[in-house]
């Protein structure tokens, strides 16, 4: 009998495995307009952040990437002076896996399964989830996982999560993630909230007319779609 774990990570691969054949992916590439301009935002939001909580300097952060995909974020952190050898990356699907090791840079460690199968005394300065947490749809499960997450975040590291702040109605599979929910599992000494991009819908129709105009939307509140959340541990 599968465990509950299993059975969940079996549902994420077979979602994205579905969302492959239908070429969905191809909305989140280089090409796409809507795809860029939404990667800048989130980048730029991420940066300011971090800023924030280490200062300029990245060089040695432990750090921690839960359901790291094709490495990008990791990546990125390299570009931006953090030291490869120090981060690790979970991911489920072996494809993206292969994708990660392929692109990063080599002293990189990945592990192909659940961040709970990670030697437990391993303790991060920071731990990230990007849209992770609404493709667990089950709640005692996504709550599971914030705990997990939680308890790698070593004394006055921090948690990084991106994700969505309102349901999508064509998409069954992922759902909303509370702030509520997140501060079941994390007491922070401190922690910081914003919401970006852009409704995804919107973006696609807008930016190819005019990327000033998907800024000024951008801009409102109302329109958009997913928030940042970042909080210190004790």
């Amino acid at each position: 009998m599968k465990s509950e774990k299993t059975e969940q990570a079996d549902h994420i691969r077979n979602v994205y495995a579905g969302r492959d054949a239908r070429g969905l992916r191809d909305r989140y590439a280089w090409f796409n307009a809507d795809a860029v301009e939404r990667e800048c935002s989130v980048k730029a939001s991420v940066a300011s952040i971090l800023y924030k909580a280490f200062g300029p300097n990245l060089e040695g952060l432990r750090v921690l990437d839960v359901g790291c995909g094709t490495g990008a974020f990791l990546r990125q952190l390299a570009d931006w002076g953090a030291s490869p050898e120090t981060m690790i990356g979970t991911e489920l699907l072996p494809d993206r896996i292969d994708t990660a090791v392929r692109l990063s840079p080599s002293s990189v460690t990945w592990h192909l399964g659940n961040i709970n199968e990670l030697d437990l005394d391993l303790k991060f300065d920071l731990v990230s989830l990007f849209t992770v947490l609404s493709s667990v749809v089950d709640a005692d499960e996504r709550l599971n996982l914030i705990d997990e997450a939680w308890q790698r975040v070593d004394s006055l590291g921090w948690l990084l999560v991106f994700d969505l702040r309102v349901n999508n109605p064509a998409n069954h599979d992922v759902s909303r993630v509370k702030i509520t929910e997140l501060e079941h599992e994390v007491v922070p000494t401190s922690r910081y909230v914003n919401t970006l991009v852009l409704a995804p819908p919107l973006a696609r129709r807008v930016t190819s007319l005019s990327r000033t105009l998907a800024r000024i939307l951008e801009a409102l509140p109302f329109f958009r779609t997913h928030f940042i959340y970042i909080a210190q541990k004790p």
